[in-house]
């Protein structure tokens, strides 16, 4: 949907006035309190209303983008002008803001590659890279509005701004772009079991270490537990972990708990400082990123190794394996049904419509009987045009029904060839069934299974035909 006011229908552009509206406060009161953080001739020391800003444009882009950021500048302008500004001093700070955010949100959206949900290996890199591209532009116009209203030196006006831009956004900004986008994803992500509680503790004390013991190494403290954090929870997780701990050191800095800071060397030690914390949190959301990339990859590569890559069906040694884990569940006491499914004259239909139309039936097929199975019973390509479905927890019946429903709609299934000619196909299918209670070993059911599906096609084929494990004593 697009998010251009023009293109908004009456309910949306209610449902975007009330979300920019709610924004627009959210960014008001963060950015009074940033603006009582700020040191008289200086920039604030903690700045999130551009990140929050930032962040919302990016994750809900159904929401008019215009509206959001219209809102979010008058709300800026009326942070500056309550907090004793004069107008027109506010309204350059505020452009400076909303530059610098514009900038960064059209580099992460606009450039080709980046991923704005930090879950490719490369995503902190490209992140700093927008935050400083933008921060150093904004913070140049910042600069110059400082100088133009104060008088003060425009280079350290410049820094100042560009380390409380930078810091502020990416101890905010990651949260709002790694959000889960429902609620019980959420609640996954932040749902610790006991044993997993240890590296939040571990980053508790290393944070307690760092306000006892002085010195400018004392930031770096919770590098370690936050590493491991990293390799331990969701990316959300950590990201809020690192905010949680920024937005900490930030307001021990505005409130000069944190002694590392000399009276001679104030403004560098403050800039220092800022680097350290942001740097303090690039390093556990980049290995949580490159740990993320990899997870996936393993994942696909999972799934690569396990799934038929034509017809996305269960491989043969995926589905022995996965029928071998359930011989030993307790499901397998209850009642099991294998059908054995095989394209009737398939040697035919790729001599006719050659091997691309072949694998056109081989994939209608596949998705044909999944659409037929619920989630729990399992389906695989064991070769060629054989298949294999495992059907859980359903009477004689009952899986009888679901083979014939099968075959029934195979039969009326219609595939078109590449050339756009019509393909009909049947099935064969051999049925083999264990009642609850039953013991029955892989090879054997696989057997059964076989041996049904010979009798199918000794029957002329386009037929079901079942038989049952023998009754144990």
């Amino acid at each position: 949907m697009s998010n251009g006011v023009s293109q908004l229908s009456p309910s949306t552009w209610y449902a975007s006035t009330i979300f920019a509206f709610g924004i627009a406060a959210t960014v008001f009161v963060c950015a009074v309190l940033g603006i009582l953080t700020r040191p008289e001739g200086m920039p604030a020391i903690i700045w999130p209303s551009n990140a929050i800003i930032l962040g919302v444009m990016i994750r809900f882009r159904q929401y008019c983008r215009y509206l959001i950021l219209g809102f979010s500048f008058c709300a800026l302008v009326a942070a500056d002008v309550v907090t004793g500004s004069v107008f027109w001093q506010a309204f350059g700070f505020t452009f400076a803001n909303i530059v610098s955010v514009v900038l960064c949100y059209l580099i992460l959206t606009r450039c080709p590659g980046l991923d704005s949900q930090l879950r490719e290996k490369y995503s902190i890199l490209h992140l700093l890279l927008a935050c400083s591209v933008s921060a150093i532009v904004g913070g140049m116009v910042g600069a110059s509005i400082f100088y133009y209203f104060s008088g003060h030196g425009f280079l350290q006006s410049f820094v100042l701004w560009f380390t409380a831009d930078i810091s502020s956004t990416f101890a905010v900004l990651p949260v709002l772009l790694t959000l889960p986008d429902r609620f019980n994803r959420l609640w996954n992500n932040i749902n610790f079991k006991r044993r997993n509680v240890v590296p939040v503790v571990s980053v508790v004390l290393a944070t307690a270490l760092t306000m006892t013991i002085s010195g400018p190494g004392a930031v770096a403290f919770p590098i370690s537990a936050l590493i491991w954090c990293a390799l331990t929870y969701s990316l959300f997780v950590n990201a809020v972990i690192s905010m949680l701990l920024a937005v900490f050191l930030y307001t021990m800095e505005a409130l000069n708990l944190i002694a590392i800071f000399s009276s001679v060397h104030f403004v560098s030690d403050i800039v220092s400082f800022r680097i350290g914390v942001t740097m303090l949190v690039l390093a556990p959301l980049a290995v949580a990123s490159i740990n993320i990339s990899r997870l996936d990859i393993i994942k696909d590569l999972d799934y690569a190794v396990n799934h038929d890559h034509l017809t996305r069906a269960m491989s043969r040694g995926a589905f022995e394996s996965s029928v071998q884990q359930h011989a030993h569940s307790e499901e397998a006491k209850h009642s099991a049904a294998f059908i054995m499914m095989d394209i009737d004259h398939f040697k035919v239909v790729n001599d006719r419509y050659g091997h691309l139309g072949g694998d056109q039936v081989l994939i209608k097929f596949s998705h044909l009987v999944e659409n037929c199975l619920a989630d729990t019973d399992l389906f695989a390509r064991m070769g060629g045009e054989e298949f294999c479905a495992l059907i859980h927890d359903k009477s004689y019946s009952e899986v009888i029904e679901l083979a014939d429903t099968i075959r029934e709609k195979v039969s009326r299934l219609k595939v078109t060839s590449l050339d756009n000619r019509e393909m009909m196909i049947t099935v064969s299918i051999g049925l083999f069934f264990k009642s609850e209670g039953e013991v029955c070993h892989l090879d054997e059911a696989l057997i059964g299974a076989d041996r049904a599906l010979y009798r199918a096609k000794e029957a002329g084929r386009n037929c079901l035909y079942c038989t049952q494990a023998a009754k144990t004593a």
